[in-house]
């Protein structure tokens, strides 16, 4: 939702800020033309991480990293883009191990953020998605409310986030 030109623009221009946006497949302006990357070819550097066993999981994410972008993404300050595959086994239930892609823009050059150093900004945005969502769904309920038409679930979505930023130990 926030991968936009527009936010990437406020976020350096505005805020002086450096960003790092995921781009998924609902993105399909930005995302086809990183999907139709040769990354193994291509990338400038690669990194892969430490297996993680939490949550009744195990997770291996990897990054392939490309600087030199040949007008490949049309984004403001856009310096590196990057593929996150990540590889997922479930050891709670018989779930087929699998594999999920993501990719990265950002403002980061390669001098201030290396293939680990972008690895873990998005291991950290994937922390910060999951928390909140669990906590909003575990507290409030979101995914098992009705409330689906008008203005319903933005005003509840609005308010269970005023109660999340006044009391951030609701979850």
């Amino acid at each position: 939702m926030h991968t936009a030109r527009e936010t990437a623009r406020l976020i350096t221009e505005r805020c002086g800020a450096d960003y790092v946006l995921n781009v998924t497949e609902n993105a399909s302006e930005t995302f086809a033309p990183l999907d139709s990357i040769d990354w193994e070819r291509d990338r400038d550097r690669a990194h892969v991480g430490e297996y993680e066993n939490q949550h009744g999981r195990i997770e291996l994410r990897s990054i392939d990293v490309l600087a030199r972008l040949k007008g490949l993404v049309d984004f403001p300050d856009v310096r590196q883009i990057a593929r996150v595959t990540r590889y997922r086994e479930v050891l709670k239930d018989s779930t087929e191990p699998g594999n999920e892609t993501v990719c990265l823009i950002t403002s980061l050059d390669s001098a201030t953020a290396s293939a680990a150093d972008l690895l873990a900004l998005n291991r950290g945005h994937s922390e910060v998605e999951s928390n909140n969502h669990r906590r909003r769904d575990c507290n409030f309920g979101e995914d098992a409310c009705l409330t689906h038409t008008g203005k319903g679930p933005l005003n509840r979505a609005c308010l269970n986030a005023i109660a999340l930023a006044v009391d951030p130990d609701l979850g």
